[in-house]
């Protein structure tokens, strides 16, 4: 099979109400909800099509948060997940390629080049899947939920849980640091995997929050822990970036 491959960079614009004429429907809208094992594509303005990945900038805030006026002051980012847009001020890089073996490389990088820019909750992509899945495995820091700040006590290796178990709730969001790997399940054995390229990924998979059932699952560059809005430290331009190989099994 010819090696394939598609990238863009892009700059684009968005605002609080999803307004910009560039602005793309998040992939709960879209009513796909199939693992992406069919050829990926890139359109023209950066944004993985099809619903096959979303961009993610936010997360669950903490108690502090909410009341430290971060929700307020970084709402950009909760808009620019909503909207699938890029703000101003960043630049958004992609390539996907198809590899002969059939399995496909995905390397995104996310570059915010502006230094009036609030502090980023996190930065990763998001794919939808069935609700026939049932079970995730990982190579990573388990077996509870742990986070870049608070990992100590979960060692690393590899553990299977329940979909349901590795998910959102208040206060926390089940996450799951430092993987090298992942795979999600359906009880016939079909499924997926998603393997680490250039760093360990962190991830953790919520059940969609539309009228679609099933999972969206969330696999990071980053995601940070709780923010501080009053730090004196000066912003510099920061890139993150993630690749993975994404496979059927």
């Amino acid at each position: 099979m010819k090696l394939a491959v598609l990238a863009v960079v892009a700059v684009c614009a968005v605002s609080a109400e999803c307004a910009s004429p560039k602005a793309k429907p998040a992939a709960a809208d879209s009513g796909y909800a199939e693992p992406p094992f069919k050829p990926l594509v890139v359109d023209v303005e950066g944004t993985p099509a099809e619903g096959l990945f979303t961009y993610n900038f936010w997360r669950i805030l903490s108690s502090v948060e909410k009341t430290n006026g971060t929700q307020r002051i970084c709402r950009m980012w909760k808009d620019a997940t909503a909207c699938q847009v890029i703000p101003d001020g960043c630049e958004s890089a992609m390539e996907v390629t198809e590899l002969k073996d059939g399995r496909y490389f995905v390397d995104w990088t996310f570059t915010v080049t502006s230094t009036n820019l609030p502090p980023i909750p996190r930065v990763g992509l998001a794919f939808p899947l069935k609700k026939s899945f049932s079970t995730v495995h990982w190579h990573g820091r388990g077996p509870w939920e742990n986070y870049p700040d608070r990992r100590n006590g979960a060692k690393l290796g590899i553990y299977a849980a329940d979909m349901g178990l590795v998910g959102d709730s208040e206060p926390n969001f089940g996450y799951r640091s430092a993987c090298r790997w992942m795979e999600v399940m359906e009880p016939t054995g079909r499924g997926m995997k998603i393997e680490a390229v250039n760093a360990p990924f962190g991830f953790s998979i919520r059940p969609r929050t539309d009228k679609v059932e099933g999972f969206f699952v969330h696999i990071d560059a980053y995601i940070s822990s709780v923010m501080s809005l009053r730090s004196e430290t000066p912003k510099r331009p920061e890139t993150y970036r993630i690749s993975f190989l994404v496979s059927e099994i």
